[in-house]
């Protein structure tokens, strides 16, 4: 499985989607990574982005996702949404110029929470001790934060 990265776009358009709709584009990012040529996903490049190869992939007959690999085999993911949405996208800079953070979902109302900072210790339970990085990746976290996150209590 690729490495996986989320812009700052992707995340707020996944945040605006219902609960159904977020669970097909996270089964859609899942099997771009495994094989993003799966005849179901009708994988091929975004053309109206022309400096370079930005691909889209279908989630359903309406919502769409763009993504692209990156020069170290990642997957970078850029948007998710209607088809009418992504097909106006024509632009999409070079490199997101978001500063990576890292974010967990409240409990509740599973809304997105920011983390101002992580707090370790070794007397407590760690929740993401055991989740895998893909999945850690695939939730925005970047590599130099990874250990960090599994070491969260």
């Amino acid at each position: 499985m690729a490495y996986m990265y989320l812009t700052a776009q992707f995340k707020s358009d996944l945040d605006q989607l219902d609960r159904s709709m977020k669970g097909r584009i996270s089964k859609t990012v899942e099997r771009i990574s495994q094989d993003p040529y799966y005849r179901g996903l009708d994988t091929h490049p975004h053309r109206q982005v022309h400096d370079r190869k930005i691909m889209r992939s279908r989630v359903n007959e309406n919502f769409r996702v763009l993504w692209e690999w990156t020069e170290k085999g990642s997957l970078r993911l850029w948007r998710a949404g209607p088809h009418k949405m992504i097909d106006a996208v024509n632009y999409i800079r070079s490199e997101p110029k978001d500063e990576w953070r890292i974010f967990t979902r409240d409990i509740d109302d599973h809304r997105t929470i920011e983390l101002d900072s992580l707090v370790v210790s070794r007397n407590l339970p760690r929740p993401f001790e055991h989740v895998p990085l893909n999945i850690l990746r695939l939730f925005g976290v970047p590599d130099e934060q990874l250990e960090t996150v599994k070491s969260i209590v």
